[in-house]
């Protein structure tokens, strides 16, 4: 019930703008009177907007969905992530494919999906997913003024693979020390 409402929520707040509430309240953007009205935390007041219009403008089978209560807003999130990264000419394809399988998964399992689908639609895209990653790379080390070390560090998959490994060697020798 609560899914079915937050669809009708969303689909009526994507109608706000068009009837000049917006200019009635002063505020800008339906996220703005979002995070204002509702109490919403602005990074949510965002994503709730985004979803709001995806399913009332350009993805029709997630907002029917929303709609029904079979789907979660953070559902149509996924989808509507997804459906933006494949190629024009297969956006209606692919949000059938999640809206179909949405019904059986938490929405982080449909983002796992949401991926790969992703992938097998834009073969191009992986490429640039990993110069993205490559470039979002990191490593920071500093001494604090009580002496402590502060480590904070962003690594791709197999780098990171290579420290945890390190590390629980090194955990494990310590430990076999004792």
């Amino acid at each position: 019930m609560i899914e079915r409402l937050e669809g009708l929520w969303l689909a009526a707040a994507a109608d706000f703008p068009e009837f000049g509430a917006l200019a009635e309240t002063g505020h800008r953007s339906l996220a703005s009177w979002m995070r204002h009205r509702c109490h919403l935390a602005p990074g949510e007041a965002a994503a709730r907007s985004r979803v709001a219009f995806a399913v009332t403008e350009s993805q029709p089978a997630t907002g029917e969905a929303m709609r029904d209560g079979s789907l979660s807003w953070r559902h149509a999130q996924v989808i509507g992530g997804a459906v933006h990264q494949v190629p024009a000419e297969l956006r209606e394809e692919a949000e059938l494919a999640l809206v179909a399988e949405a019904g059986s998964l938490h929405p982080g399992q449909l983002r796992q999906v949401a991926d790969r689908l992703v992938h097998c639609m834009d073969r191009k895209r992986p490429d640039d997913v990993a110069i993205r990653r490559s470039d979002r790379r990191g490593l920071s080390v500093a001494e604090t003024i009580d002496g402590m070390v502060a480590v904070s560090s962003l690594l791709d998959p197999v780098n990171g693979a290579l420290l945890l490994a390190a590390l629980n060697s090194q955990v494990q020798s310590s430990s076999a020390g004792l």
